[in-house]
């Protein structure tokens, strides 16, 4: 073989190294708890998701949640839900991922309404 079919083939096998490594892709599962004082229990219906790959979900009525085909990398997971603090954290992916976050309770209060 002549050196340029050799460094064409070795070229060819490196593009194709990089593009499988590149496509493989994991499963983020858990749950998403409430907690409420001093009681915790999964929180049904709250959307979470990796916002970096636009993947989201809705938890089951059992709190657990389910993303297919996430990246391998760094990315921030969120989980959010109506009257609790929203929670983001990094996670790194590098095979398929079991997650537990704990969603608090929003104590805000409104101003005062003048009528």
């Amino acid at each position: 073989m002549s050196g340029r079919a050799v460094a064409l083939l070795l070229l060819c096998l490196m593009a194709y190294s990089g593009l499988t490594a590149q496509s493989r892709t994991y499963r983020v599962t858990g749950v998403i708890y409430e907690r409420s004082g001093n009681q915790r229990a999964p929180l049904p219906y709250a959307v979470v998701g990796m916002p970096d790959y636009s993947l989201f979900a809705s938890t089951n009525p059992r709190g657990e949640f389910e993303l297919k085909n996430v990246p391998a990398g760094e990315a921030t997971f969120h989980a959010e839900f109506l009257g609790k603090v929203a929670v983001d954290t990094l996670v790194n992916i590098r095979g398929d991922r079991f997650l537990e976050l704990t969603l608090q309770d929003d104590n805000f209060r409104l101003e005062d309404v003048l009528v």
